[in-house]
C-alpha cells in the first residue's frame, strides 16, 4: 500500500501533497476561482533537473461522491471513453485484496507523434488516490498521482500530478503541445460521464413546475 507521505490530496488551504519524487504543487486563489466555476485548470511546465521532462497538473471539480468517481477511474474499458486518443487498456496482473494493478495503455499523441505505449503500475487507496509509477513502455519517465478530496460545496475535486519523457527524441514543445490539448478534454470527459451516471441514479422529479437547464462554460 501507499505510505501516507506518498498519497497527494487537494485541501482547502489549496495544498496538494505529493510523492517525493513529485514536487508539491499549489493553487492559486485565481485557478479555485475557475474550478468554481466549474472550468477545468492545467498547468504545465518544465523538468526543473531535465527541460525534456513534462511536468503536468490539472484539476476539475465533480457533481459526484469520491465512490462514484472510483470505479469510473479504475475501468479500463471506461478509460477508452475517457481518453478519445487511447487506443488500447489492458490489466495484465492485479491483486485486488493488496490494492493494485499493472496495466498497458497506447494512446495516438498527435499527428505529428508515433504512438506510445505506457505501461505502469497503480497503487490504489480507496476513494482518495491512484498511484502511478512505470514498469515500461515508450515512456523514460512516468510518475503520476490522482488524487480526489471534498469541496467546500459539497463537490468532488479531482486534482492529477504527472512527470513524464518519452524515450524517443520527441521535442519538448510537441509534448507540451499534446498535454495541454488532451488533459482538459480528459478530465471534462471524466466529470460528465460521473455526473451523467450520477444523474441516472437520482430520482427523478415529476413536478410540473420545476425545469433545471445547467450550461457549463468552456474553458
Amino acid at each position: 500500500m501507499v505510505s501516507v507521505s506518498a498519497l497527494a490530496k487537494v485541501t482547502d488551504d489549496m495544498s496538494v501533497k505529493t510523492p517525493p519524487i513529485l514536487s508539491p504543487y499549489n493553487l492559486t486563489q485565481e485557478q479555485i476561482a475557475t474550478l468554481d466555476m466549474d472550468v477545468p485548470i492545467l498547468d504545465i511546465w518544465e523538468g526543473a533537473m531535465n527541460r525534456n521532462i513534462v511536468e503536468v497538473f490539472g484539476a476539475i471539480d465533480v457533481n459526484a461522491s469520491p465512490q462514484q468517481l472510483w470505479d469510473i477511474m479504475k475501468n479500463c474499458e471506461l478509460q477508452l471513453q475517457i481518453i478519445s486518443n487511447m487506443t488500447r487498456c489492458e490489466i495484465q496482473k492485479q491483486d485486488v485484496a493488496a490494492g493494485w494493478d499493472e496495466r498497458v495503455q497506447v494512446l495516438k499523441i498527435g499527428r505529428f507523434l508515433p504512438r506510445v505505449k505506457s505501461k505502469f503500475r497503480s497503487e490504489y487507496t480507496p476513494y482518495r488516490t491512484i498511484k502511478i509509477t512505470r514498469t515500461g513502455g515508450d515512456l523514460s519517465v512516468l510518475d503520476g498521482i490522482w488524487s480526489l478530496s471534498s469541496t467546500h460545496d459539497n463537490q468532488t475535486r479531482i486534482a492529477y500530478r504527472a512527470r513524464l519523457k518519452p524515450k524517443l527524441p520527441v521535442p519538448r514543445k510537441l509534448m507540451q503541445k499534446a498535454t495541454r490539448k488532451d488533459m482538459p478534454a480528459i478530465l471534462m470527459n471524466l466529470r460528465d460521464l460521473a455526473e451523467n451516471r450520477n444523474t441516472q441514479t437520482q430520482p427523478s422529479d415529476t413536478s410540473p413546475h420545476t425545469t433545471t437547464s445547467t450550461t457549463r462554460p468552456m474553458p
